[in-house]
């Protein structure tokens, strides 16, 4: 008797290990302000949308590189421009400062991102 006790205890202690319920993982809270260009809805679309990268093409021209979808919640706000004289070939939006960023071409004259 006192065996079986024994096995069913260590069968149960077994048993609660195995099922123990499982935590859901803990979500990375999401800032609500996503910093870009300002708020763009395309046409037909009802996705808002903010550019959060830029680049200037070979005929000089910039356009947006990245478009950041915002998720429900979130809302676009203009980020702060370069320097003043700043040049860039590419840009892209720091999320913690909320200030565009160059990350190529800081020498070469180009137009200035705005």
């Amino acid at each position: 008797m006192l065996v079986s006790l024994g096995l069913s205890l260590a069968s149960w202690q077994f048993h609660l290990f195995r099922f123990v319920a499982q935590q859901a993982p803990a979500q990375v809270p999401r800032s609500t302000i996503v910093y870009g260009t300002g708020l763009t809805t395309f046409n037909g679309q009802s996705d808002e949308s903010t550019c959060t990268a830029m680049a200037v093409n070979a005929q000089g021209i910039q356009s947006c590189i990245v478009w950041t979808i915002l998720l429900p919640g979130q809302q676009a706000v203009q980020a702060a421009t370069l320097p003043a004289g700043s040049t860039c070939l590419a840009a892209q939006v720091d999320q913690h400062t909320g200030r565009w960023i160059c990350t190529a071409g800081r020498d070469t004259f180009v137009k200035r991102l705005s």
